[in-house]
């Protein structure tokens, strides 16, 4: 009887312990923003253009949802050429066929999703912004592009989408690295030219 409590004690004292903020927070993983191996679709979803889809999370897409994203992942590859040759815009190896990584997340900061940059894009090139939520990020270094997971959203989506396209073609073909100046201007650069983009496509900016 003595033996039972005593070993009854140390268990629960253990719950006590793995449950603890303490615990919990040393269990997350910072600086990690591709998908982890539990966050991966069991199937990737290849579109059209050449991107893959290797995450869904914080809600189910249909497949209206993901025609539609194929499709506009299409129409922003198509016009990529015919927009850089509008605003003469040095395009390296344009026969290279496209290929980058998307990931839909939720918008909050809790962990792991697109706003968090206390773990998951702790150490990314943008700060997080007390005053707004990002709805999209490109990561050159990963060939990632993250999205907001609400294609409900509608025209907000879409735009987001298509301008996080932007950014991945841009790198992808070496439209950024083109621009003159330091890293922060090329940046501001690809942003400018990210919303025209958008624009003309008439997907608002």
């Amino acid at each position: 009887m003595h033996k039972y409590n005593v070993i009854k004690i140390l268990i629960i004292l253990l719950i006590v312990i793995f449950t603890t903020p303490a615990f919990s927070q040393t269990s997350h993983i910072t600086g990690h923003i591709t998908p982890l191996e539990s966050e991966l679709l069991e199937n990737p979803i290849t579109l059209d253009c050449g991107a893959i889809i290797r995450e869904i999370r914080g809600r189910t897409f249909s497949p209206t949802d993901i025609n539609k994203i194929n499709q506009l992942c299409t129409y922003a590859h198509t016009n990529f050429f015919r927009f850089t040759n509008h605003y003469g815009l040095k395009v390296k190896e344009p026969k290279k066929s496209f290929k980058w990584n998307i990931s839909f997340l939720p918008i909050d900061s809790s962990y792991r999703n697109l706003n968090d940059f206390q773990y998951r894009f702790k150490n990314t090139f943008i700060k997080p912004d007390p005053n707004n939520l990002f709805a999209g990020y490109t990561d050159a270094n990963t060939s990632y592009a993250f999205v907001l997971s609400e294609p409900q959203r509608n025209t907000f989506f879409w735009m987001v989408f298509v301008h996080e396209l932007w950014h991945a073609h841009s790198i992808f073909y070496g439209v950024l690295d083109s621009y003159p100046g330091t890293l922060n201007q090329k940046v501001t650069q690809d942003e400018v030219y990210a919303n025209k983009f958008t624009e003309f496509l008439h997907l608002g900016s």
